[in-house]
């Protein structure tokens, strides 16, 4: 059970002062029971029934008493009129015959009680529309999915009012969730069921109000307004997905490419810039390195040495590497003065040369 579901159980309780005896219909097997609530907590007088053996947790086990009976006939379990509550969530749609345990759940309860049910329903467009349960969705009511096999029954807000609490004197209806649920509370009268004619008085619970013709206009505008934008958002949700349907890579490069360049351009632009400045770098040593062996073979011509091959000289020098913190021209000038002071070789008779 939804914890939602549960709080508007304590709150109709407390409400309509309900009053024990109390007895759930289809208590869960580990599942906090609406008994377990803070209205009802500490009260001597709960029981608890389901078609299966269920287990109930430690707390609950010791002040529930709980009974494994079929719930569509409780004859010989449960007396006429014993109880003053009568309790069922998320049951009757997985009763086939669920009318019959409702006949036995009004037979069991006394004449004043108080008869709360809770089941998976659908309601009116027009309840939709005014935001009921969900402004989004125009045309159609979501309904809860099948659930705890079997699964027979989902109810109108008119099964609720016209057969589930026939014979009641319905005090109250509530939907809960997006996914609605109906919760209705409806008194035993003390003289006895109410007969059918009289059940026309309870559907201005859910009345479903005369549209204008202005009202269906605006309704059908509200419509397409809607369609247009769930259109809108798909044909967007397309383009920045740019309908991916090779690898996750593929998919996943995607929304940078609808926001501008994709990440293998910027790469690719990235590379280009990098190679062009590594060309210029290039460009310049090559130049450097001829005015450096010039330079070089010019002092050793003077020195009355044998000119160097300038090709040796290159190939002798340390490679030259620019880096961020130093530049291209730095590093050449580096290596000349490195050549020339390899050119600086002393004397046989030990003298220096003394030009420098």
């Amino acid at each position: 059970m939804h914890p939602r579901v549960n709080e508007v159980y304590q709150q109709l309780a407390e409400k309509y002062e309900m009053k024990g005896p109390f007895l759930e219909i289809g208590v869960g097997h580990k599942q906090p029971a609406i008994l377990s609530g803070p209205y009802f907590a500490n009260r001597p007088d709960r029981f608890a029934t389901n078609l299966a053996e269920v287990e109930l947790e430690a707390e609950e086990a010791e002040s529930i008493r709980f009974t494994r009976c079929n719930s569509q006939d409780m004859t010989g379990v449960f007396a006429d009129g014993q109880f003053g509550t009568v309790l069922s969530n998320a049951v009757l749609e997985h009763d086939k015959y669920f009318w019959r345990s409702l006949d036995e759940m009004k037979r069991v309860l006394a004449p004043g009680g108080i008869l709360a049910v809770g089941a998976p329903a659908y309601i009116p467009r027009s309840q939709i529309q005014a935001g009921v349960i969900n402004d989004k969705v125009p045309k159609a009511t979501a309904t809860l999915d099948m659930h705890s096999r079997p699964d027979y029954w989902r109810f109108s807000p008119m099964a609720f009012t016209e057969v589930i609490c026939e014979g009641l004197e319905l005090l109250d209806i509530m939907v809960v969730l997006r996914i609605p649920v109906l919760v209705a509370v409806a008194r035993k009268p003390l003289d006895g069921l109410l007969p059918p004619v009289a059940q026309e008085d309870r559907l201005k619970f859910y009345q479903v109000p005369k549209e204008s013709k202005d009202e269906r206009r605006a309704a059908k505008l509200k419509d397409r307004a809607l369609n247009a934008k769930d259109e809108t958002s798909a044909a967007n949700g397309a383009a920045r997905n740019g309908h991916a349907k090779g690898d996750a890579a593929d998919r996943k490069r995607a929304p940078a490419a609808a926001k501008g360049k994709s990440r293998d351009e910027k790469q690719r632009e990235r590379e280009a810039r990098l190679q062009a400045h590594a060309s210029k770098l290039q460009a310049r040593k090559a130049s450097m390195t001829g005015k450096v062996a010039n330079t070089v073979a010019a002092d050793a011509e003077d020195d009355g040495e044998p000119e160097a091959p300038a090709v040796s000289m290159v190939v002798s020098a340390p490679p030259v590497v620019a880096t961020p913190q130093d530049s291209g021209l730095g590093a050449l000038l580096k290596n000349k003065l490195k050549l020339l002071r390899g050119q600086k070789k002393e004397p046989a008779d030990g003298s220096k040369d003394g030009q420098d």
